[in-house]
């Protein structure tokens, strides 16, 4: 597990989520794609999900956020989400 991930399982939140940002080729076009996997209040349950998913697919990113409920995240320090630059869709 990355050091981002583990410091967001651990760290005090009423909700874990687990995102996922993959390339996905379709008609030799490339496509930068993000999900949420999961959202759950049970830390442990985050934690073996990632671990799966992880070695199940790792050609894919996967990462823990902590949020809270009723928060606005776009002002959090680090909100969910996955960045897929140019050199990903090459």
């Amino acid at each position: 597990m990355n050091k981002m991930a583990q410091e967001a399982l651990n760290q005090k939140s009423d909700l874990k989520l687990i995102m996922k940002g993959e390339v996905i080729k379709k008609n030799n076009e490339n496509f930068g794609v993000t999900s949420i996997i999961m959202v759950s209040k049970d830390k442990e349950k985050i934690k073996k999900l990632f671990l799966e998913l992880c070695e199940q697919d790792p050609n894919s990113f996967y990462m823990i956020y902590n949020i809270n409920l009723d928060e606005k995240l776009d002002e959090k320090l680090h909100y969910p989400s996955i960045a897929i630059s140019s050199e990903d869709l090459a």
